[in-house]
């Protein structure tokens, strides 16, 4: 769902408000830091690589890495291009493997920071960069709005947000492996109907993730964003894809380095042995796919968004 507001939901049941929400993101966060930076920032950080070489940037100037998590894209920019990096994110416990992770590049510093409420005067900034956090965001346009109101005019917003889940093949794995599982008992029986039930597979995992809230990949139209961010009085609006391939050793170390190690963790955590065993069940049975002579190997796409604060806009 890409509405300005998010209703998270699961089936028809809210299962959080937005501050509940919030909290429960960033408890999760907190508690995979460690592992996270471990095994999935190598994953995520060519993404926010290949954003910053798409951009024209300007040395020196100010840029907010918003979502900033382990600190990848900011440590970029600061050493690659020489910009004064301003991070901000939910999370303490990935703040503080991004300042260890920084620590003796002077043009970068990290604060705890709400995206929906920037602790940042206006027009602050020149540039601002969120690279898959943008999709977790309760209330997309508020968060918009705010990183309007502290880029300069003529300042550039830039996003990295995953694909549709087929082609954000290590997510759609888990997802529809997880909605299968733990789904409504009626959506679990749509999805079985042949044909019609994968379709309506792949639009709910798209929407909501079953009992946690907004999907990552709830943005993986190429339209889906920009539409927002034409409603949020950004102008010039581009779009390209990326793609990497996640790989792994077998399907424990898949699940070991991956579900283990991202906020779903804290999900998994609550389910029975014998969800567990059913949702395991499912994704190896997916992994199947994706093996190659080496282990698993997954196309990961993802969409690269690029928009601006009009130099007229006073």
């Amino acid at each position: 769902m890409a509405g300005a507001a998010l209703r998270l939901r699961s089936g028809n049941s809210i299962i959080m408000n937005a501050v509940a929400y919030k909290e429960y993101e960033r408890r999760a966060y907190d508690a995979v830091a460690a592992a996270w930076t471990e095994n999935v920032a190598a994953n995520t950080a060519p993404y926010g690589r290949k954003l910053l070489d798409w951009l024209q940037l300007t040395r020196h100037s100010p840029m907010l890495d918003l979502a900033c998590g382990s600190g990848d894209l900011g440590i970029y920019a600061a050493t690659r291009f020489e910009l004064n990096v301003t991070g901000v994110d939910i999370s303490e416990g990935l703040l503080e493997k991004a300042r260890q992770r920084a620590e003796g590049i002077p043009n970068i510093r990290f604060y705890h920071g709400d995206a929906e409420k920037l602790p940042f005067k206006e027009k602050q900034f020149d540039y601002a960069a969120c690279s898959l956090g943008v999709m977790f965001f309760p209330n997309t346009l508020k968060a918009l709005a705010e990183i309007r109101r502290v880029l300069r005019p003529g300042g550039e917003a830039s996003f990295v947000v995953w694909a549709r889940p087929r082609r954000a093949s290590c997510i759609g794995v888990a997802a529809t492996s997880l909605a299968q599982t733990m789904a409504p008992w009626y959506r679990r029986l749509l999805f079985r109907v042949p044909r019609f039930g994968t379709r309506m597979l792949y639009r709910y995992v798209e929407r909501t993730i079953p009992g946690r809230g907004p999907s990552p990949m709830r943005f993986g139209r190429p339209s889906a964003l920009p539409e927002l961010l034409d409603r949020a009085g950004f102008a010039g609006r581009s779009v390209i894809e990326h793609t990497e391939t996640w790989r792994y050793r077998d399907f424990d170390d898949f699940w070991e380095r991956f579900i283990l190690s991202t906020p779903g963790r804290a999900q998994h955590e609550k389910f029975s042995r014998s969800q567990i065993d059913e949702i395991r069940a499912r994704m190896q049975k997916k992994c199947r796919a994706y093996t190659t002579a080496d282990g698993l190997a997954f196309p990961m796409t993802a969409l690269l968004i690029r928009a601006e604060r009009s130099s007229h806009d006073r």
